[in-house]
């Protein structure tokens, strides 16, 4: 089966800019450290699953496999597809994801790079569980009362955003599909916030082209192209791994894939300077006519490198939580220990916990940042002063704790 012919014809100019582009960009603005064995290359029929950390994992995954994956030098079928958010196709996602001001978010907010993003093999996948507001209300008649098509919850809120900004309450489509409320036409909606015969349709008409997305990308993957998807569907909100969505399983068992790929990514920010990225690709998974679901979890989660972060966090939520002192040798006993259980699991690991050396290095800029968000004071005879209660409301700590027991599969207050 081949994919539909009404797919637009790659650009491979622009494919090649956007994929250098990439690596130049990610390489500026991180510390990029790639781990373990070689990046495979790129071909035919590969089904690559990434774990989904953040917005910047695109660019992260493009360029890598741009430069380290072959791309570059355009063999047949070496050139991967993206399953992609389906918004990054909408108005409103240039003003969303550059998060600009409310002024400059309402003039960008049409602007889009949906008629180029299949020119780069990038292609929709929508969400059976919901949508952007702004996606249920395009394409309906403008004259359409807005009670016909979305709940009195979604009325009331842009009838407050009106207010705020001196404008009249909406009443129908077209008077809400406009800039002003741009922040509103980006909120994700689902069934429940859908009413009226209108909305209703709509509803079934998303759940329709939910269903066609996943068959373009079994074409594609049946043809033998190569493709990236991200399983958990959308970035991480508190640092966990997965769940795995079941459309994975569907892909794998329609499309036929000839390997599985997991790759898993980390973000430690715990560090003066540019935020360290690891990477790391995971032994290959072999096509399966069973669910894959669960295994592709598995070897995400043993595929997401460790860092020091993520240790930090646990130590410093262990000891925020029980209310105990926390000693710098103490820290560092934890870092030795985290290397030395993952070199037994075979588990990827940053520079930075690879040697005495490095540990103390890292460590040391860890506290700084830590210090500098207020939640660590270094006293003397390598004491360390926490505040017990910032500690666990901090939104960075939360999320590198929980990435840590996501990575090793424990549970909180586990070893």
């Amino acid at each position: 089966m081949k994919p539909r012919a009404a797919t637009p014809r790659p650009w491979e100019w622009l494919y090649d800019a956007v994929g250098l582009g990439m690596w130049a960009v990610t390489n500026a603005r991180f510390d990029l450290q790639i781990l373990g064995d070689a990046v495979p290359q790129v071909a035919a029929g590969q089904l690559w699953v990434v774990t989904h950390r953040a917005e910047t994992d695109v660019p992260v995954i493009g360029g890598l496999l741009m430069i380290r994956g072959g791309m570059v030098r355009r063999r047949p079928m070496s050139r991967v597809h993206f399953a992609a958010r389906d918004d990054l196709f909408e108005p409103g996602v240039v003003s969303a994801g550059l998060h600009m001001p409310a002024v400059l978010a309402r003039m960008a907010w049409p602007l889009s790079p949906g008629p180029w993003l299949p020119r780069v093999r990038a292609h929709p996948i929508r969400r059976p569980t919901g949508l952007k507001l702004g996606q249920a209300l395009r394409g309906l008649d403008p004259t359409v009362a807005l009670e016909d098509v979305i709940s009195s919850r979604l009325i009331g809120q842009l009838a407050r955003r009106a207010t705020a900004i001196g404008r009249t309450p909406p009443g129908t489509v077209g008077q809400a599909r406009v800039a002003a409320f741009a922040e509103d036409l980006w909120q994700d909606v689902t069934a429940d916030d859908l009413g009226g015969s209108v909305g209703r349709s709509v509803w079934r008409a998303h759940v329709a082209r939910t269903a066609g997305d996943v068959r373009r990308l079994i074409a594609l993957v049946r043809a033998g192209e190569p493709l990236v998807v991200f399983p958990e569907g959308r970035v991480s909100s508190d640092g966990d791994i997965g769940p795995v969505a079941a459309v994975l399983d569907v892909i794998a068992r329609r499309g036929a894939p000839t390997a599985l790929l997991p790759v898993g990514i980390a973000y430690d920010p715990l560090r003066r300077g540019r935020t360290t990225v690891a990477i790391s690709v995971g032994p290959a998974i072999p096509a399966s006519q069973g669910p894959v679901g669960p295994l592709v979890l598995a070897r995400l989660r043993t595929a997401t490198p460790v860092t020091v972060g993520q240790i930090v966090a646990r130590e410093l939520v262990a000891a925020a939580a029980s209310d105990v002192t926390l000693q710098k040798r103490g820290l560092v006993e934890a870092l030795k220990r985290a290397h030395e259980h993952a070199c037994r699991d075979g588990r990827p690991v940053v520079r930075g916990l690879t040697s005495p050396g490095r540990r103390g290095r890292s460590l040391a800029r860890a506290l700084h940042m830590l210090q500098s968000r207020g939640l660590v004071d270094e006293q003397a005879a390598g004491m360390l002063r926490i505040d017990p209660s910032a500690v666990l409301a901090d939104p960075l700590i939360a999320r590198l704790a929980t990435e840590d027991r996501a990575v090793w599969n424990t549970a909180p207050g586990d070893p």
